[in-house]
């Protein structure tokens, strides 16, 4: 069960629990006993547990191996490994995520941008059409969209791209992949705008100010660069950090 559901409603039922065994009855040493029995197992539980954390991967596999075995949480696995590079493993995941939910977008998504990954562009673009019409996942399929016709003709999309940002201008995700293809085409001005555009909604996006700090110093203006880069080091405690190693 998720902690929210556990955590702060038992805390409370634990203390009613004590109050009353302590108003009517006094525990016997055998209530004691189970009772202290009872807690220590949990606690070895939790501890036990607590190693599913490890990484997100392995955080899945126990999920799925202990009854989890939903549509998502099989997607969630197939997209780790994805990220991870294991792509054939990926296309095998989500594959069986879409037997468990045929309509599942994201593992349609998923499964699609796997196969992109393997140049399967027949078998991909079907399912991009699949899913494009839900409003989910489309702005992702127009990201997919575009780099599948990339793939395959060597010219970028940025129509699509620009398409997927207006969707939700606010989804930094994608709107950073449409104004990384400004930089690559050369359309500096555009870029600037749009990353000025951003952090006018959204200053605290250290991710942003990066971004805008290296575009700076690629045009030769150090002081935005400066600027940028300084504004990036206050929101990101991290980035900071990794400076000193």
């Amino acid at each position: 069960a998720a902690e929210h559901w556990v955590y702060v409603l038992s805390a409370f039922l634990l203390l009613a629990a004590a109050a009353t065994l302590d108003r009517h009855r006094r525990p016997g040493i055998f209530v004691m006993t189970a009772l202290a029995i009872w807690f220590a197992a949990l606690g070895c539980r939790t501890a036990w547990r607590c190693t599913d954390w490890r990484d997100q991967a392995t955080f899945l596999q126990t999920t799925i191996r202990d009854g989890g075995n939903s549509s998502r949480m099989v997607g969630n696995l197939a997209l780790e490994q994805l990220r991870q590079g294991e792509v054939g493993k990926a296309v095998e995941g989500f594959r069986a995520a879409l037997v468990l939910k045929p309509d599942q977008p994201f593992a349609t998504l998923g499964l699609a941008t796997a196969l992109i990954r393997q140049r399967e562009f027949a078998q991909a673009r079907p399912l991009l059409e699949r899913c494009e019409k839900n409003p989910l996942v489309r702005a992702s399929v127009l990201i997919q969209r575009a780099e599948l016709e990339f793939q395959e003709s060597g010219r970028a999309k940025t129509g699509l791209l620009r398409e997927a940002a207006a969707i939700n201008p606010r989804f930094w995700p994608v709107r950073k992949r449409y104004i990384a293809d400004l930089v690559d085409r050369g359309e500096i001005k555009t870029a600037l705008g749009e990353l000025h555009a951003v952090l006018e909604d959204q200053p605290f996006r250290a991710e942003t100010w990066e971004m805008l700090g290296r575009v700076a110093g690629k045009i030769g203006q150090p002081a935005l660069a400066k600027t940028a880069f300084a504004e990036a080091d206050q929101r990101d405690v991290w980035r900071e950090k990794a400076k000193s190693f």
